[in-house]
């Protein structure tokens, strides 16, 4: 069975990431030496969030993934159709889809014409 992946930004530089464990909270490890170097308490956008809603942080920054990657959820979500579990997917394609179009952008189209002789 393959482990849950979840795509999450990261609380010191917002950039998106498959999260492995739900209590990751960084992308990279020069992330988690910025976190130990100036602490907490600098980061807690997602915490303070999720105080407002009395909720997990972790939910509160899976949603935020949501918002940025497949807006066109969020009212399904908000309605109760639709769960943070149920979209996963479409979230995670959405970001390998960015990331193949980050990868791809500077590349030149392929050529399919046939090989001249």
């Amino acid at each position: 069975m393959a482990p849950k992946c979840y795509i999450v930004p990261c609380i010191v530089c917002l950039q998106l990431y498959p999260a492995y464990r739900t209590d990751s909270k960084t992308c990279s490890g020069a992330c988690r030496v910025r976190l130990k170097r100036h602490g907490p308490d600098r980061y807690r956008l997602f915490d303070r969030v999720a105080e407002l809603f009395d909720t997990d942080p972790f939910l509160v920054r899976r949603a935020r993934a949501v918002e940025l990657l497949r807006p066109d959820l969020l009212d399904r979500i908000k309605a109760g159709a639709l769960s943070l579990d149920e979209c996963a997917d479409a979230v995670a394609e959405a970001l390998w889809q960015l990331a193949l179009g980050d990868l791809t952008a500077d590349l030149p189209p392929p050529d399919f014409s046939a090989p001249s002789t």
